[in-house]
């Protein structure tokens, strides 16, 4: 997976147009037809080597928190994703009579798991046990008397129900939220069941879903494989219980754009960028051709564009060539059912 230089692409184009350089605006314009064959090379397979990932274990979330505004600048820790945290809430009593018993899965931010969405009796009177779902940093205690779980001990409260919007059976059935510090806020509370977030702390972010198991895959054991769709907020697997736990995702890592200073610069050969190596070596032929290709056509020069684009369509057609003959279309991205992999579906 070699890359070249970015100043040995500027020089096969200027070579190619007979030029020893371009003007400022031909820079720039050469900058934005590099880009779009670059990210036009990257579309044309999922499988191209060096940016797939192949089963990196991702987290699995249960519910996104979105436009929590407030004058407190940590409260917009709490906008985010939320997955189902390992312990259950147990909680006997309220606030305010020290009655009732409650049950309930509690909801933990993914880059912020000091702050939680959870369930605490609203205590409106001395006889009320009616319950809300809370927003803030909660202490928990160790339940001794119920495996995995807890009991809410006390809690730093940061948003809660509006008025006579308490007793709804999950946080995003609650239609509006209101603030501790500043009253009511346009929180949005999204249901994202089994969903596989596109980023994650200390990961690369997912460009596009290629597959996803429970356990680690393509090794020598089987894998169950999970069927999926995708939406804004991820890859959101059908039929899965396993909401708090983790999957297992082969995907395809997202392309970076250059800007004029990486990939043209002057003919100052000292240029630290004149050193930048950036191009995959793979989309080289293909982006010098297609780039002089949009060069010409922008020209009005439609015939040799023409020839151009030719040279280069081969070009990138023997690279996709070799990902089949490296098998990678015929194993990662291809599909084999049996009883053991798809049991679970």
């Amino acid at each position: 997976m070699l890359l070249r230089r970015n100043q040995d692409l500027f020089n096969t184009i200027k070579a190619l147009a007979g030029v020893n350089d371009f003007t400022s605006n031909e820079i720039s314009d050469l900058v934005s037809f590099t880009n779009r064959r670059l990210n036009m090379a990257y579309n044309a397979s999922p499988m191209w080597e060096r940016y797939v990932q192949v089963s990196e274990k991702r987290n699995l979330i249960a519910l996104n928190l979105g436009n929590f505004t407030s004058t407190v600048s940590t409260d917009l820790l709490f906008n985010g994703n939320y997955k189902v945290y390992e312990f259950t809430q147990v909680q006997s009593g309220s606030a305010a009579s020290g009655t009732g018993t409650l049950s309930n899965t509690i909801y933990q931010s993914v880059d912020s798991p000091t702050r939680f969405i959870y369930r605490v009796y609203a205590g409106l009177n001395a006889s009320d046990t009616t319950w809300r779902w809370d927003i803030g940093v909660p202490t928990f205690a160790t339940n001794t008397d119920a495996e995995n779980t807890v009991t809410l001990s006390s809690a730093t409260q940061r948003a809660l129900p509006a008025e006579g919007l308490a007793t709804r059976a999950e946080p995003w059935d609650v239609p509006l939220y209101q603030t501790t510090e500043d009253g009511e806020t346009g929180i949005i509370i999204t249901e994202t069941p089994n969903t596989i977030p596109y980023e994650q702390t200390g990961r690369e972010t997912i460009q596009e879903f290629i597959r996803v198991h429970r356990t680690s895959a393509f090794n020598k054991q089987s894998a169950t494989e999970y069927d999926f769709y995708v939406t804004r907020f991820g890859a959101a697997i059908i039929g899965s219980t396993t909401s708090g736990e983790e999957a297992f995702v082969t995907y395809k890592l997202p392309i970076v754009n250059l800007t004029t200073g990486q990939i043209i610069t002057s003919l100052d050969t000292t240029a630290t960028s004149n050193y930048l190596t950036e191009i995959p070596l793979e989309f080289f032929n293909y982006t010098a051709h297609a780039v002089y290709a949009d060069f010409l056509r922008m020209d009005g020069q439609h015939d040799k564009a023409a020839f151009e684009e030719n040279k280069a369509e081969l070009s990138i057609a023997s690279e996709l060539e070799r990902i089949d003959i490296i098998s990678n279309n015929n194993s990662l991205n291809h599909k084999f059912s049996t009883y053991v992999n798809t049991s679970s579906r």
